[in-house]
């Protein structure tokens, strides 16, 4: 099916004479027994780049008018997405997975596609040699994949390889409902999902096997390890919602680096400083410019206390612009209760980002004299 319009029609199509024309075109389309869509011919004929902000402002209005609104697009997708699992084949890395649609959130124009991609499929990838510092391809699970990419290069554009084929996927897949996307995807484990080829691999797939194995390179690097919480969201373990297993790795970090005995030498070796606001991000300390020393710290609990005491000399800047010596705020009858408390949230604030990525421990301000 053909249809064609002279240049000196194209220049005269008002926006009615552009819906008539596309309304046209899509009945034409299921005349002749196919589905109305957004064909590239449309763009060509009306010298338009799709995928562009003058495609969505002009062409997709009046394709979801033609189709009864994108709420009822919306609803088809979901309907036919939602929820589902899928097998995910790229030929380019060899990559062989499930997938499951976890989320769909449509703020329009946009719809987002959240995806759990199971890390136990298989792809090919990059791993990295220490010994010879040689670079070489393996054929091994994602999960794998995903670690030496944390070890070797980066987490984030590992995963965005991933999304890339994704994305692609659903865009295939769902081009007919006319509705742009965008996707977002987690390494989450499916029920069901392929394991990987190569069951006798030495690169670690257990959580607890690449954790040692992070903080083992780490302590070869720069003679310690460090506990960071957004690792774990690698294994599905959120922040927000999952305190109890956070806990669990906590622990098992602290043995890892040597127990409670290890944890205090770490502390005392940290402790023994004088603290200074300006050597700590600025988002951390605000508006305050002091020293401090730790006066008393221990641990109780799987919680770490401290004491501390104020320099002389500290400054605040205030909210309304004013700079004041630390004492004189404090003094102040109206506000002096705050920058106490603020005070003791800024040491607290600062002990925790030097001592928890240590220890995976908590840290406690209980009396800061000023």
């Amino acid at each position: 099916m053909r249809i064609i319009i002279t240049e000196s029609q194209y220049q005269n199509l008002t926006e009615e004479k552009l819906r008539e024309f596309l309304y046209g075109f899509w009945d034409n389309q299921k005349k002749h027994g196919e589905e109305p869509s957004l064909d590239y011919m449309l763009f060509r004929v009306l010298d338009i780049n799709k995928e562009t902000r003058e495609d969505y402002d002009t062409i997709r209005p009046i394709w979801y008018e033609y189709n009864g609104g994108s709420e009822v697009l919306f609803k088809k997708l979901e309907d036919e997405i939602d929820a589902k699992e899928y097998k995910l084949v790229e030929g380019e890395f060899d990559l062989e997975t499930t997938m499951k649609v976890v989320h769909l959130d449509f703020e329009r124009p946009i719809l987002e596609i959240m995806v759990d991609v199971d890390p136990r499929g298989t792809m090919v990838f990059h791993g990295w040699n220490e010994d010879t510092d040689e670079e070489y391809m393996v054929n091994d699970t994602i999960d794998a994949g995903y670690h030496e990419a944390l070890l070797n290069y980066e987490g984030s554009d590992f995963q965005g390889m991933i999304r890339s084929s994704v994305y692609d996927f659903f865009y295939d897949l769902l081009e007919k409902y006319g509705i742009p996307i965008d996707v977002e995807i987690d390494l989450q484990e499916i029920y069901g999902a392929p394991y990987g080829i190569n069951e006798n691999t030495q690169k670690p797939t257990r959580k607890s096997d690449i954790l040692i194995h992070m903080w083992d390179k780490e302590k070869e690097e720069k003679g310690y390890a460090t506990f960071d919480p957004d690792v774990l969201k690698y294994f599905g373990i959120s922040t927000h919602n999952n305190r109890k297993d956070i806990v669990m790795y906590e622990e098992f970090f602290s043995d890892y680096i040597g127990g409670e005995e290890k944890i205090m030498e770490i502390i005392n070796h940290i402790s023994i400083n004088t603290f200074h606001t300006k050597d700590f991000p600025e988002k951390t300390v605000g508006g305050y410019d002091f020293e401090w020393r730790i006066s008393d710290v221990y641990v109780r609990d799987g919680n770490i206390y401290l004491s501390a005491q104020v320099s002389e000399g500290g400054m605040v800047s205030l909210m309304n612009g004013k700079t004041e010596r630390l004492d004189d705020a404090i003094a102040d009858s109206d506000v002096g209760w705050e920058i106490q408390n603020e005070v003791e949230s800024t040491i607290q604030d600062c002990m925790y980002y030097l001592i928890y990525p240590r220890t995976a421990m908590y840290v406690t301000v209980n009396y800061v004299e000023i």
